[in-house]
């Protein structure tokens, strides 16, 4: 795979004397445009899944993230299917309707705990909260099988995993100061989860119309998607190009296109709110 990047690095387009056919949010040295869909031939993705009416999207979109990432740097032969199972169950301090409540958890998990591939995952999907009329008060445990039981309720699979490849990260970079052209630097290493604001009609959308974002008046909610690419549509408009959590019926066989900043109004920010993505173990 390293030889990839090698080629793939060699072939890209550089700016060079013809700058300014390239949008004002490309940095110098970077592709005019890209896709993580197709690479040489190869696709450095994993299949689109559908979340349903679970708040899926974090975890999927995170771990599809970090299977491209190992897959595109040489760190594995294929993309490992990781887990969205194992990473929504282990991840500590979601909010009531299991989504997630903030990046630091998310990153703590991935560093100290780490990812398991699907079938390795015996992960339950059950609700913290405690069962209604439970009493709040309890006899003292003993300190070992205390330790145990917590260890089990923070990775449901604590206990099942000898054998078992797990699979951390280094780090994860979270930036909540949206520089896009940075985003765009980022995209040449791999795809970058990011979080932006949805009305309730955005899970139904089909077609592959550029997204712009809504008007003030909407009601919006977090969503987190994976950002796979950038590109600029015939007329001329600047967006990137993002795999989605549901399902391949939904925008253009599971992708769309959102608006960036550079082709907005002046005054009109990014419509991304933050991302994150990983830096890898050597």
């Amino acid at each position: 795979m390293g030889d990839q990047i090698a080629r793939a690095e060699k072939n890209k387009n550089v700016v060079g004397s013809s700058s300014s056919e390239y949008p004002e949010d490309i940095p110098q040295g970077c592709k005019r445009r890209l896709s993580w869909r197709n690479v040489e031939g190869k696709n450095m993705l994993r299949q689109v899944v559908d979340q349903g009416n679970q708040p899926y999207c974090w975890n999927i979109s995170t771990s599809h993230m970090v299977s491209s990432h190992l897959y595109i740097h040489g760190k594995t032969e294929t993309l490992l299917p990781l887990s969205a199972r194992h990473l929504f169950v282990g991840v500590k301090g979601k909010n009531p309707d299991g989504s997630l409540k903030n990046f630091e958890n998310l990153k703590d998990f991935l560093v100290n705990q780490g990812m398991i591939q699907e079938k390795d995952c015996a992960c339950v999907v059950e609700k913290e909260n405690k069962q209604i009329g439970s009493s709040s008060k309890s006899k003292p445990k003993d300190k070992k099988k205390s330790s145990k039981k917590e260890n089990a309720k923070a990775n449901p699979c604590f206990g099942k995993m000898k054998g078992k490849k797990v699979t951390k990260i280094r780090n994860l970079q979270i930036v909540r100061n949206v520089d896009e052209r940075e985003l765009i630097e980022l995209l040449q290493r791999g795809p970058v989860t990011v979080s932006i604001e949805v009305a309730t009609t955005f899970k139904l959308f089909k077609g592959d119309e550029v997204l712009r974002g809504y008007s003030q008046s909407k009601s919006l909610e977090d969503h987190m998607i994976e950002l796979t690419g950038y590109d600029t549509t015939p007329d001329g408009i600047n967006y990137w190009e993002f795999q989605n959590s549901y399902g391949l019926g939904w925008g253009q066989n599971g992708f769309g296109k959102l608006i960036r900043k550079s082709s907005r109004k002046k005054h009109e920010p990014s419509l991304i709110n933050a991302y994150i993505y990983p830096e890898l173990l050597d």
